[in-house]
Order: structure tokens, then C-alpha cells, then sequence
């Protein structure tokens, strides 16, 4: 590793001239922001105390490596990709110092506090862009030493294991571990989560400050893995993994099986199993869409319903005409199933507690069942009393009048196919 000192003026032309490539599997999203980390940094950089050095792996060097040393085929795809790209450098930690310096050059943020320029000479600065300030100060911050260390002769599966290490400090939550791992599923499930579709979705049931730790792409994984089909398992499942605990260590092994192997090598990594949740999770965000305005939040518990239903519609082969009307269906029956089976479990305890027998636990009801998607058990009970209610008619009971006539008839939200119909679209499907 070379440690070196880099002018800001230096480290902003290599910006604007795309030099550095910032690798989504493996950096963290911008999560800074200008009030609370930008300016102290600027204050910082200026005073000589921003140590800790932004971090670049040398594309040519590692390409190089790979070609005549390591001789790994994905890694001489990935670096050759990059080099031909025009990049130079992978920044692999730094990334919000790096953009956040350049973005103050580029007038993006105001600051607002006492800097020193070049000369010593102090000034107080009110809310003021780059462009504003005085020369001597603006030269200052162009000439300010960032700390660089640079890594040569690089492996894929060594960069994963430096950032891992960078940043042991203030650690990854398991979903950015995850993402940077090296495997084919990462950027396909990443893809997937960052569509201008999934993105508008997630949006309105993620708050910011999660998405930029990125669990609308947790999110998006667990889907797949809860809606994936009987025939997925793990190598070591004897299971399908829809029937697993969606904890960490399972998405772990689903992405680690994948190291080193090339995609098609992957049975369960299927193209069709991705397409298979894409579709359904269409169906989803087009239901959201429908039934929300732009402002409105939808809650995960509406979220993992929809998905269960709308499985069902594709497993099944439904036509669904109404995503409003499907979207207000779950969302009534889910809270009548919710405060019947509170109501059910205040009866079960008063019973217990006349027999002196043990109360009931929560987890044997809906409500409970309701909020847990990462037991497997849970999602069955769910899944179970909503396509009860909803494709057997149980729906008609739980709900109001006014809930019944705002759904109005279930033939005009969603038909089955006949057989026919299936017949003809598998043909067009072969055909396609």
C-alpha cells in the first residue's frame, strides 16, 4: 500500500474527469450531511487534521495482477470493464468525503463558521458558497493536503475483505456487509432494488435514513427468498428456502455460494427465479401506486401482504384488473384478522386462566404472525388466513359494508384463467 498526500485541486480534476469509479457493491450510499459532517470536515481538512485517508485501488495495477498472476476471470472482466470505462482509480472508502469536498467546489452547500486561509488570517464566514468567498480562502481549500493511500495488486475478494476491515470501526450493518460481497447475486438483487419502479415503492415504506443504509435492497432480497419457488433450496437446506428463517446467516449463505463461480454455475441463481420476483413484485408497486398519493406511507406488514397475495395471483394465474381494489382488500381483511385474533387470544387467556392452564403464546396468532416476516412459520400463518379470507370468501364476513362496497365484486379486481387461457399464454410465453 503507497500512502501519498493529494491537493484538493488534484482530487477534484480526477472528479470531474470520472476518474474514480464509486463500486455500489462495496461503498456505502452518501449518507453525510452538510450541516453535520461536511463543514467540520472542511474545517478540519484546513487545519491539517483530517487523518484518516481516503482509500483507491489502482484499476491498472490490479488488472495487470489479474492477467498475469492471479489469472481469476471475473476479476480480469471487472477491472478490464472499469480501465476501459476511462476509470482510474476504485474508491473504496472515502466516498462521502470525496463528494462532498467536490460538491462544495462545485457551489452545491453553503458554509457557515470561522476558516483560516493560506495565510493564517481568519475569517467568519455566514452561509456563504465557494464562489463567494474570499480568494485567499478559496486557494486554501484547493491547496489543502488529503491523505491517500492507494492499494495495488488486488484481488476482488481482497478488496471486500479491506473495506470489511476499514470499517470495523463504525460497523456495516449486515445488509452492506452483504452487499459487498463478491458474488453475481449481489448486483442482480442490487439491480433490482434500485429500478426507477422499486425505488418509487420502496420509498414510500422505507424513511430515508434507512434506505441510504440500504435495506430497501434487504428488503428486496428477503421478497425474493420468502416468494422464491419450492425448488430453491440451499446446498446444505434439505428445505426450500421460502420454508427457512429469513435471518442473517441464510442471506449470507445464499450470497457466499455464489463466490467465485460463475453465474450460470448457480442453480439457484436462475435468471427465472429473478424474473419470477420481479413480475410479482410489479404487481406490487403498481398496487401502491394506485391506491397511495406521492406523500403517503405505506407500512411493511401492507407491503409483505400484497406480496403474498400477489404470488398467488402469479402461481395461480390470475388476471388482475384492479390494483386499488386488490391493494384496499389486503389492507382491510389484514386489520380484521389482526383484531379478531386479538379478540381470539383475550378469550384463549380468560379460558387458560379459568382451567389454570398455560397461556397462550403470541406467536399461535395473526396479529402477532402479522409482523414477523423473518420466521417461517409466521409467514405461514399469514399467509395461510389471508388466502382464506380473500380466495375462499372468508373476506365477507370480516369486513364493513362500507369496506365490501368500496371493494365492490372480487370478479372485476382479479379472474383466474381458464384452462384455455393458461394454455395460450404458456404458448406465447414458449414462443417469446
Amino acid at each position: 500500500m503507497q500512502y501519498t498526500l493529494y491537493t484538493l485541486k488534484k482530487l477534484y480534476n480526477l472528479h470531474k474527469s470520472n476518474s474514480f469509479y464509486f463500486p455500489p457493491d462495496i461503498q456505502r450510499r452518501v449518507v453525510w450531511s452538510y450541516k453535520k459532517n461536511s463543514i467540520p470536515f472542511l474545517k478540519s481538512l484546513l487545519q491539517g487534521n483530517a487523518v484518516n485517508p481516503i482509500v483507491l485501488v489502482d484499476i491498472h495495477e490490479c488488472l495487470t495482477y489479474a492477467t498475469q498472476i492471479s489469472r481469476i476471470p471475473s476479476d480480469v472482466s471487472y477491472f478490464s470493464e472499469l480501465k476501459v470505462k476511462g476509470y482510474r482509480y476504485i474508491v473504496l472508502d472515502g466516498q462521502n468525503r470525496l463528494k462532498h469536498m467536490c460538491s462544495f467546489i462545485d457551489n452545491e452547500y453553503s458554509i457557515t463558521g470561522i476558516f483560516a486561509d493560506i495565510e493564517g488570517n481568519e475569517s467568519l464566514i455566514n452561509n456563504e458558497f465557494y464562489k463567494d468567498i474570499d480568494q485567499n480562502l478559496q486557494l486554501s481549500f484547493r491547496l489543502a493536503h488529503v491523505g491517500i493511500a492507494i492499494l495495488s495488486e488486488k484481488t476482488l475478494i481482497d478488496l471486500h475483505s479491506v473495506f470489511k476491515a476499514i470499517n470495523s470501526g463504525e460497523p456495516l450493518n449486515p445488509m452492506e456487509t452483504r452487499n459487498s460481497t463478491p458474488s453475481p447475486i449481489a448486483s442482480r438483487i442490487r439491480e433490482l432494488a434500485e429500478s426507477a419502479v422499486f425505488q418509487k415503492m420502496t420509498s414510500k415504506i422505507l424513511t430515508a435514513k434507512k434506505i441510504s443504509r440500504i435495506e430497501d435492497i434487504s428488503m428486496i432480497l428477503k421478497a425474493h427468498l420468502a416468494i422464491s419457488p419450492i425448488e430453491l433450496k440451499l446446498p446444505h437446506m434439505e428445505h426450500p428456502i421460502r420454508k427457512s428463517n429469513l435471518r442473517d446467516k441464510t442471506l449470507d449463505d445464499f450470497y457466499d455460494i455464489g463466490l467465485n463461480v460463475a453465474e450460470d454455475d448457480v442453480p439457484q441463481y436462475k435468471k427465472t427465479y429473478l424474473i419470477r420476483t420481479e413480475y410479482i413484485l410489479k404487481s406490487v408497486a403498481s398496487c401502491i401506486a394506485a391506491a397511495t398519493n406521492n406523500s403517503e406511507i405505506v407500512s411493511q406488514r401492507q407491503f409483505w401482504g400484497l406480496l403474498y397475495i400477489c404470488e398467488k395471483l402469479y402461481v395461480d394465474r390470475y388476471v388482475l384488473y384492479n390494483h386499488k381494489a386488490l391493494y384496499n382488500l389486503v389492507k382491510y381483511v389484514d386489520k380484521a384478522l389482526r383484531q379478531k385474533s386479538r379478540e381470539d387470544q383475550v378469550k384463549d387467556s380468560n379460558l387458560a386462566k379459568q382451567n389454570n392452564s398455560e397461556l397462550p403464546k403470541d406467536n399461535n396468532y395473526y396479529w402477532h404472525a402479522a409482523s414477523n416476516i423473518k420466521d417461517s412459520t409466521s409467514r405461514m400463518i399469514r399467509r395461510t388466513q389471508l388466502f382464506e379470507a380473500i380466495f375462499d370468501g372468508g373476506y365477507k364476513s370480516l369486513l364493513s359494508k362500507e369496506e365490501l362496497s368500496e371493494i365492490g365484486n372480487l370478479d372485476v379486481v382479479f379472474e383466474l384463467l381458464t384452462m384455455e387461457e393458461q394454455d395460450s399464454e404458456e404458448s406465447l410465453e414458449e414462443t417469446a
